[in-house]
């Protein structure tokens, strides 16, 4: 099958009188370049702008009827092309459903085998597939084989990265992390972003205690001030005071007890 083309005589370029056409109507239209129109000329300006569509709008259909004129044998020979092509495009369609269904298949037959291989290999019963999986090994070009080697350097980097984590502070939680991401350098940041936490949360437990304990010395001592001072307001300005009180014994010794019990200096009165 071919195509073959007759040969055909290409239109020349479409001569007309461009440089005369032209050159009039620049000269015609200049005139409007620095033309002011005044409220009364409002219906000349119309004027003017309407005669001015005319000729745009008859060279433009000129441009259109000569553009039709000239395409139509290309559009025709582009129609039927595309008629013909849609005739192939059926059984390529058909071709291309099967050649897809074929690859589908074979891709999942490839996937079930990369499972088991993984499934085999694999020995951390935390490690999910989808973790070292890679797209690429679904490709026909990709041997089995070379998606073992692939599985075998991932575990070998996991092993390593979690010898390295078992020496480090806090490598159960560090650990933990890993596994979520197999990325060391992300397990330890976490890591430390919980520490940062824990330990402005200690900061500000401290904080708050001295804080508390402040107020309370400071209740203490203003407590203490103010019996200081109460007992200091008792005892200022003391003078001994004479009296005499006539008393029975019984009286006089409970005067005296109620002295002593309250530190009260007490003496006889001097004979005159």
């Amino acid at each position: 099958m071919e195509l073959i083309v007759k040969d055909i005589n290409i239109p020349d370029k479409i001569d007309f009188n461009y440089e005369e056409l032209k050159s009039q109507i620049q000269e015609k239209t200049q005139i409007y370049n620095n033309l002011v129109y005044q409220d009364k000329d409002l219906k000349i300006a119309k004027s003017d702008k309407s005669n001015l569509n005319k000729l745009k709008k008859a060279l433009n259909d000129e441009r259109i009827r000569r553009e039709r004129e000239y395409m139509q044998p290309f559009n025709e020979f582009k129609e039927k092309i595309n008629e013909i092509i849609k005739i192939i495009d059926e059984p390529i369609n058909i071709i291309d459903k099967q050649v897809k269904e074929f690859e589908k298949v074979k891709k999942e037959n490839k996937r079930k085998q990369i499972n088991e291989l993984f499934s085999e290999l694999n020995p951390y019963k935390w490690l999910k597939i989808d973790k070292i999986y890679n797209s690429k090994w679904l490709n026909s070009s990709f041997a089995i084989k070379k998606v073992q080697d692939e599985m075998n350097l991932s575990f070998n980097d996991i092993e390593n990265d979690l010898n390295l984590i078992r020496t480090l502070d806090n490598s159960f939680e560090i650990e933990e992390f890993y596994k979520k991401s197999l990325d060391i350098n992300y397990a330890i940041s976490e890591m430390q972003k919980i520490k940062n936490l824990q330990k402005q949360k200690e900061e500000q437990e401290k904080k708050l205690k001295e804080e508390a304990i402040k107020v309370d010395n400071g209740s203490q001592i203003k407590q203490n001030e103010q019996i200081e001072m109460n007992f200091q307001e008792q005892n200022v300005a003391k003078e001994w005071i004479s009296f005499t009180a006539l008393l029975s014994i019984d009286e006089a010794l409970k005067l005296k007890q109620f002295f002593v019990e309250n530190n009260i200096q007490f003496k006889p009165l001097e004979e005159k």
